[in-house]
């Protein structure tokens, strides 16, 4: 009874700010990798859980639109078929928030396009086998209307994402808000962490979303106020010691992360502190 209240006095809480806009949550783990010559990720899924888990109370989600691919279902055929079928009803006023942690690469000629690595990306078609920013930006608008949408890569070199979502041209762009939210620039390598049990972005991310984050103390955190916390909390030496693999076994690292932001919609509300 109590839970039921809360969220009933969430939904209530992000009407009067928000409206009544539907919102869709789209979230990625991928740990194990089907090729074993990938190397695992140790906290992937952990962390895309911990991350449905804080925005569907946060939000307070319907379960219908929570939609979530771990290991081996998150193939790059299943995730674009999904986003294609599943939000033709998106309007203007709705949101699609998107979440992925797993390997990202770097593709091409030159070895400077940046993709993400689904559970089946390998074998001699690698460059075909992976996830590019267009492909899934595209299956995002293709049959939806959805004005507004919160994209969050937590991965290496994921700052390299923003510049790839900008470069992209459609239609889309005259009718679509889109913020972009990464963990690292377009060059820092990140691990797993060693204290946690998720990544050191979806740590901190859960964090400020619990109220590290208020800073303005009205109840609600913004993609603004995320961000700053994350670039306060992130990019500092004494905080990052990774996890890494190197040479056949795991060895302790120290280093620095520097989470980047894209944001036409600073204010974008992603949910609301209980006091």
């Amino acid at each position: 009874m109590r839970r039921f209240f809360a969220c009933g006095i969430g939904i209530l809480f992000l009407f009067f700010f928000r409206g009544w806009a539907e919102t869709k949550f789209i979230c990625v783990g991928v740990s194990n990798y089907k090729s074993k010559q990938v190397k695992v990720i140790p906290s992937a899924v952990s962390s895309a859980q911990a991350m449905r888990e804080c925005l569907r109370q946060k939000l307070c989600l319907k379960p219908e639109n929570i939609f979530c691919f771990f290991n081996e279902a998150a193939t790059k055929k299943i995730i674009l078929g999904v986003l294609n079928q599943n939000l033709s009803d998106l309007k203007k006023e709705d949101d699609l928030i998107f979440y992925w942690c797993g390997h990202s690469t770097l593709v091409g000629p030159k070895q400077n396009q940046v993709a993400l690595m689904v559970y089946d990306s390998g074998g001699p078609n690698f460059d075909e086998s992976v996830l590019y920013p267009q492909e899934l930006v595209e299956a995002m608008v293709k049959n939806s209307r959805v004005g507004k949408v919160v994209l969050i890569f937590d991965c290496c070199v994921s700052g390299r994402m923003i510049r790839a979502i900008q470069d992209l041209e459609g239609e889309w762009k005259e009718r679509m808000k889109i913020n972009i939210l990464t963990s690292s620039d377009d060059e820092i390598k990140q691990g797993s962490p060693a204290q946690y049990h998720m990544s050191y972005f979806a740590h901190f991310f859960i964090k400020g979303m619990r109220g590290k984050a208020d800073f303005n103390q009205d109840a609600q955190v913004t993609c603004k106020e995320i961000m700053d916390y994350l670039k306060k909390e992130l990019d500092r030496d004494e905080l990052d010691i990774l996890l890494t693999f190197e040479y056949g076994q795991f060895v302790l690292k120290r280093t620095r992360l520097k989470p980047q932001c894209y944001l036409e919609m600073p204010d974008f509300i992603l949910g609301q502190i209980k006091k």
